[in-house]
């Protein structure tokens, strides 16, 4: 395999970029780890942020051995990498290549990508701002690309909660779950399940008929919508909103990847309400993975003798004092802060741009400063100005920044 000429690019790259800015080669190479990596591995970020992504794909074409790439690393850069692994740095290489250079196939991934184009998809790197600042928590196990149907502009709003829950749910689980949808929708915010049956399509359903929006994560490709039944929802989900998945679109789904799905769903937004939960319902799983990355989590109650509310509560009592109770679904904007925070949040704005915007202080601020005030490196502080600047929110002077009064 060798890498991708310019008139490949323009073919297959180009169509599904978000903005002309993105740089067409590297969204290329972010798409190719998408199709090497399965969810969660943590293997392309700790291996391609000191070796670059391009170093790290021609490595793999080139089979490189684990000697070859030593000698590109500094020593200090090695010592970090094999203390997130614990292991030595031959090892990890070596299991990296055992997993990637089966699915290193260069006609797989231009038919990927030209499958997206079919769909209408649109790629969204992690350098893209686009990309979702919540997954940013998810550190080395953040996606490298998400290939989206739909608003990619939608998945790095501010405002977003996760609802999730069973499958299997009753008329009260529903009508909570609806109800969930259409104050979200009232108030402007966004929200995010898995697309599935039960407490999922009432979520993704009740906010479209409120004319809120709503985004999907997929367990597999976005030309595998699951389950096939409900791709008259999920269709539905990406005209209005947004629908994504971290793996290209002819993936099937399977049950490891609903676990990681579930990741996903957690680090979207900022605060996870599962509605109803049996013993083992994989909402559960969410909402663990939330508490995890620091998010508010509520869970709904229910009937003692109910099996669809059985799981809520042991879980409300196995977390006491980290899991709070959504008694009314008017209290949901409650959960990401003051209603008149969440309504003052400018759009467009992630975590990396607020804290960016609230660093600034009156007059020319140079970029050292708003990193250090903001305690950013310099690749966020770039993405975080960038968007600000596309915002209107700031603007350049000579080579530093000034808020721009709104």
């Amino acid at each position: 395999m060798t890498l991708i000429a310019e008139s490949e690019l323009k073919h297959y790259v180009q169509p599904l970029l978000c903005t002309d800015e993105l740089p067409a080669r590297e969204v290329f190479i972010a798409a190719t780890f998408s199709q090497l990596c399965e969810p969660g591995d943590r293997s392309f970020a700790a291996l391609g942020e000191p070796l670059g992504a391009d170093r790290l794909l021609e490595l793999l074409i080139a089979r490189a051995d684990a000697q070859t790439v030593l000698a590109m690393l500094e020593p200090i850069r090695v010592r970090e990498v094999e203390q997130v692994f614990e292991q030595p740095f031959a090892e990890i290489w070596h299991g990296s290549c055992q997993r990637w250079l089966p699915r290193l196939n260069r006609t797989d991934v231009f038919a990927s990508l030209d499958q997206a184009k079919a769909l209408g998809a649109r790629l969204v790197p992690r350098f893209s701002q686009f990309y979702p600042a919540g997954l940013e928590d998810l550190g080395d196990g953040q996606p490298p690309l998400l290939w989206v149907l739909g608003d990619a502009g939608l998945l790095n709003k501010p405002a977003m909660v996760s609802i999730v829950g069973s499958r299997n749910t009753s008329s009260y689980g529903r009508a909570v779950a609806s109800d969930l949808g259409v104050v979200a929708a009232d108030n402007g915010i966004i929200t995010v399940s898995g697309g599935a049956f039960g407490i999922d399509a009432c979520v993704h359903q009740s906010t479209i008929s409120a004319g809120g929006q709503t985004i999907a994560a997929m367990a597999g490709g976005i030309g595998r919508l699951y389950p096939p039944s409900n791709k008259p929802l999920l269709e539905s989900v990406a005209n209005t909103g947004a629908l994504f998945s971290e793996m290209p679109p002819g993936v099937a789904p399977a049950k490891w990847r609903f676990l990681m799905r579930n990741r996903l769903i957690a680090a979207m937004g900022r605060a996870t309400v599962v509605v109803q939960a049996g013993l083992k319902s994989g909402s559960i799983n969410t909402a663990n993975t939330a508490l995890e990355l620091g998010r508010r989590v509520a869970v709904v109650p229910g009937p003692l003798n109910s099996a669809y509310s059985i799981g809520c509560h042991n879980f409300l009592n196995d977390k006491l004092g980290l899991v709070e109770l959504i008694a009314d679904a008017k209290n949901l904007p409650d959960l990401l802060g003051d209603r008149s925070v969440v309504g003052s949040l400018p759009p467009g704005l992630g975590t990396l741009e607020t804290r960016a915007l609230d660093a600034f202080v009156s007059g020319v601020n140079t970029f050292e400063q708003l990193l250090r005030e903001a305690g950013l490196t310099s690749k966020e502080g770039m993405r975080a100005l960038g968007s600000l600047e596309m915002e209107g929110l700031v603007t350049r002077v000579g080579s530093g920044y000034k808020r721009v009064a709104k």
